[in-house]
C-alpha cells in the first residue's frame, strides 16, 4: 500500500469508526455529561484549544473530570485535588475522551496519532521533533499505551510536574516521532488492539479485586 493510499485508508477508517462510535456512545456520553455536571458543579463538557496537524489550533472536546480552574497543564496526578471522584473513574477508563469521536469525524483528529497538547508545550520541542505535526493528533498512541497509568505513576512522585517534564514528556515525544517516521495503517491497527487489550486487562483486574 502506497503512502497516499494508506493515508486515504486511515481517513476512511477514522470516519467509519467515529461514526459507529458516535451512534453507540451518544446516549452514554450525554449520561456521563450529566453526572460530570453534578460532580464538578458546572457544565459537564470541557473544551480547550490544542495544537493540531501542521501546528494549526483546534478545540478538543472532553467530559469534564476536574473542578473549574485556570491551570492549562495537560497532565495531572491521580491524587490531584481538582479531580472529582466521578472524574477519577472516567479518567481511569478514558471515558472522558469519548466526545473526541466528534473531533475525529470532523477531521481535526484521528483515531491513532500523537495526543494533542497545549501551545505552551511547543517551546519544548526541537524543529526535528515537530515532525509529529505532519499527521493529525489522535485519541490513542504508543505513548498512551506505555503510560496508560500515567496519573497513578505521577501520584507517587514528590514533584509530579518535574518528573513529567524530565522523564515522561521526552519519552512521549520520542514515541510520537517514531510513530510518524514509521507510520503505516497496519501499525495503527496494532496500536488500537494493544490499547483495548490494556483496557480489558485493567477492567478484569478491577473486577477480580472487587470480588475478593
Amino acid at each position: 500500500m502506497t503512502l497516499n493510499k494508506g493515508k486515504t485508508a486511515k481517513r476512511l477508517f477514522d470516519i467509519f469508526i467515529a461514526f459507529i462510535g458516535i451512534v453507540i456512545f451518544t446516549i452514554p456520553i450525554f449520561v456521563l455529561l450529566i453526572f460530570a455536571g453534578f460532580s464538578t458543579k458546572s457544565l459537564g463538557i470541557y473544551i480547550q484549544k490544542r495544537v493540531g496537524q501542521f501546528q494549526k489550533p483546534f478545540y478538543i472536546i472532553k467530559i469534564r473530570s476536574m473542578e473549574i480552574n485556570e491551570d492549562n497543564n495537560t497532565f495531572t496526578s491521580l491524587d490531584d485535588e481538582r479531580i472529582t471522584h466521578f472524574g477519577k473513574f472516567i479518567r481511569k477508563y478514558k471515558l472522558d475522551e469519548l466526545p473526541q469521536l466528534f473531533n475525529v469525524l470532523l477531521g481535526s483528529m484521528s483515531i491513532v496519532g500523537s495526543r494533542p497538547d497545549v501551545s505552551a508545550m511547543l517551546l519544548l520541542l526541537s524543529e526535528k521533533q515537530k515532525i509529529i505535526f505532519q499527521m493529525k493528533p489522535g485519541l490513542i498512541s504508543n505513548a498512551t499505551i506505555k503510560f496508560i497509568d500515567e496519573e497513578g505513576l505521577l501520584s507517587t512522585k514528590t514533584n509530579p510536574a518535574q518528573f513529567y517534564l524530565a522523564e515522561i514528556w521526552p519519552e512521549k515525544v520520542k514515541l510520537n516521532v517514531e510513530y510518524v517516521q514509521n507510520w503505516s495503517f497496519v501499525n495503527d491497527l496494532k496500536i488500537i488492539l494493544q490499547f483495548f487489550q490494556l483496557l480489558f486487562s485493567k477492567s478484569t483486574s478491577l473486577y477480580k479485586k472487587n470480588r475478593m
